[in-house]
C-alpha cells in the first residue's frame, strides 16, 4: 500500500503545473511549460516581474488556423495581467502578436531571433492615438526596447499597410533603443515622434530590402543618454543582372537625419561602414558626417568621448573634418578643443542647452529657465577655483584665461560651459 501511495505522489508532482507567486520572474522554455503556467493561473492571472518566453515550439497536431503559435501566445492574458520588468520573446516561430492590449507592460521589451515576426498589436500607430487595429498606441517604454534579428519586422512610413509601425508612436525610451539585423526600410519619417533615449541608441546590420532606404529617420531625437552607434555593416544586396552576373547594390543611406534635432549625447559616437554616406549630406533633409563635427563643436557631442566616423578599418580624422550647420555646406577644418578633457568634468554628462552664459568684463550672468542651486568654476588644471549660488557671479579675482563652469539646477539638471576672461 505504501508503494502505491508514493508512486501516486510522484506522478502528481511531475504533472502539477508550476504555480508562481505574485511579482516573481517567470521563464518559460517549452510548450509544456507554457501550457502548465497558463493553466495554473487561468481564471486568477498574476502580476509578474520579468517575463521570458523562448524556444517554445507548438506541438498540438490538431491545431487549426494559419499560425497556431500566434494563437497560443494570444492565450497569455489568461495567466498574466501585469509585467513590471522586461518582456523577452526569443527563438520562436511567431508572426503576429495579439495579446499586448490585454496585458499591462510597465518595463522594457526584448524581441530576439523571431524570423517570422511582422506585427505586434497595440504597438502600431504614428502618434495619432490609435494604431491600424484601433488599439491605443504606446508612447513611453520604461526600460529597454531591443529588436534583435527580427528581419521581417514592420517599419514605419513605408509603402502599404506597414506605414504605421508599432514603435512609430514612441516618444520616450528610458533604457536602450536597439535595432540589430533588420530587413525593413528606414525613411525620413521613421519613428518621427521619438525624442528621448535614456541609454544607448543603436541601429546596425541592415539586410536586403533595408538597402533601399535613403534617410535614417528619428528626426525628432533630442537626447541620448548613452552611446550612439550606427553601423551599416558595409551592406550590399547581390542580384543577377540581365547577363546573369552577380550585381551588388550598396546600402543607400545618405542622410543621418537623426542628427538634426540632437541636443545632448552622453556617451561615445560611432557611425561607420555606410557605403553611400558622405561628408556632406544628401537628399531633402541632408545631414552628413560634417554634422557630427558641428555638434561636437557645439558641445552636444562630448569631445572627451570617443567619436568614430567612416569605416572600421579607415576612420576619418575628425580634427581634419570641416563642420557644417546645415548638413551639407562643409566649412574649414578646425581641431576640436579638448583642453578640459583631462580634468574629468569637461562636458561630461552635461546638458549644454540648459543655459546661456554671458561674460561682461568680470561678471558672468547665467540665463536659465531653472534656478541655479550650485555653480563651480574650474581652471585649466581641473581644480575648483570658485563656487557660487544663483544666476550671477563675479570673476574679478581670477586671472585672465579659460575656465569651465559647471551648473546644477534645482531640478538636478547639469550643464558644463567654457568661458574666457
Amino acid at each position: 500500500m505504501k508503494r502505491i501511495i508514493y508512486f501516486t505522489l510522484l506522478v502528481t508532482a511531475l504533472f502539477t503545473p508550476a504555480v508562481f507567486a505574485q511579482g516573481e520572474d517567470v521563464t518559460i522554455t517549452s510548450y509544456e511549460e507554457f501550457v502548465q503556467f497558463r493553466d495554473a493561473h487561468s481564471g486568477t492571472p498574476i502580476e509578474v516581474n520579468n517575463l521570458t518566453i523562448k524556444d517554445v515550439v507548438y506541438e498540438d497536431e490538431n491545431a487549426g488556423g494559419d499560425s497556431p503559435m500566434d494563437a497560443l501566445m494570444a492565450t497569455l492574458p489568461e495567466a498574466v495581467t501585469v509585467v513590471n520588468g522586461t518582456l523577452t520573446l526569443e527563438n520562436m516561430a511567431i508572426t503576429n502578436l495579439h495579446f499586448f492590449q490585454n496585458i499591462e507592460f510597465k518595463g522594457g521589451f526584448h524581441f530576439k531571433n523571431l524570423p517570422d515576426l511582422v506585427w505586434i498589436q497595440a504597438f502600431s500607430g504614428n502618434g495619432t492615438g490609435e494604431g491600424q487595429d484601433g488599439t491605443p498606441t504606446r508612447t513611453v517604454v520604461n526600460g529597454d526596447f531591443i529588436v534583435e534579428n527580427c528581419p521581417k519586422i514592420a517599419f514605419p512610413n513605408i509603402d502599404g499597410w506597414r506605414s504605421t509601425l508599432w514603435f512609430g508612436a514612441f516618444e520616450r525610451v528610458e533604457g536602450d533603443f536597439i535595432i540589430d539585423t533588420f530587413d525593413g526600410k528606414l525613411s525620413a519619417g521613421t519613428a518621427a515622434n521619438l525624442e528621448y533615449v535614456g541609454g544607448d541608441f543603436i541601429i546596425k546590420n541592415p539586410q536586403n530590402n533595408a538597402i533601399w532606404a535613403w534617410e535614417m529617420g528619428f528626426k525628432s531625437l533630442k537626447t541620448v543618454g548613452g552611446n550612439i552607434e550606427i553601423d551599416g555593416n558595409n551592406a550590399f544586396k547581390t542580384e543577377k543582372d540581365e547577363q546573369g552576373q552577380d550585381k551588388q547594390t550598396p546600402l543607400q543611406w545618405w542622410s543621418l537625419t537623426f542628427l538634426g534635432a540632437l541636443e545632448t549625447v552622453g556617451g561615445d559616437v560611432r557611425i561607420v561602414n555606410i557605403p553611400n554616406m558622405k561628408i556632406e549630406g544628401q537628399g531633402e533633409t541632408p545631414f552628413g558626417y560634417c554634422t557630427v563635427k558641428y555638434l561636437a563643436e557645439l558641445g552636444v557631442i562630448n569631445v572627451c568621448k570617443k567619436i568614430e566616423l567612416g569605416y572600421s578599418d579607415e576612420l576619418i580624422n575628425i580634427d581634419e573634418l570641416g563642420s557644417c550647420s546645415d548638413g551639407k555646406t562643409v566649412g574649414a577644418a578646425n581641431p576640436l578643443d579638448r583642453s578640459f578633457c583631462e580634468s574629468g568634468i569637461a562636458l561630461q554628462h552635461t546638458d549644454n542647452q540648459l543655459a546661456n552664459i554671458l561674460v561682461d568684463g568680470n561678471t558672468v550672468t547665467i540665463v536659465c529657465d531653472e534656478a541655479i542651486k550650485e555653480g563651480v568654476i574650474y581652471d585649466m588644471t581641473g581644480s575648483s577655483v570658485k563656487t557660487f549660488i544663483g544666476e550671477q557671479v563675479s570673476i574679478d579675482e581670477l586671472p585672465q584665461g579659460i575656465y569651465m563652469i559647471k551648473l546644477v539646477t534645482v531640478n538636478n539638471r547639469v550643464g558644463g560651459y567654457k568661458i574666457m576672461k
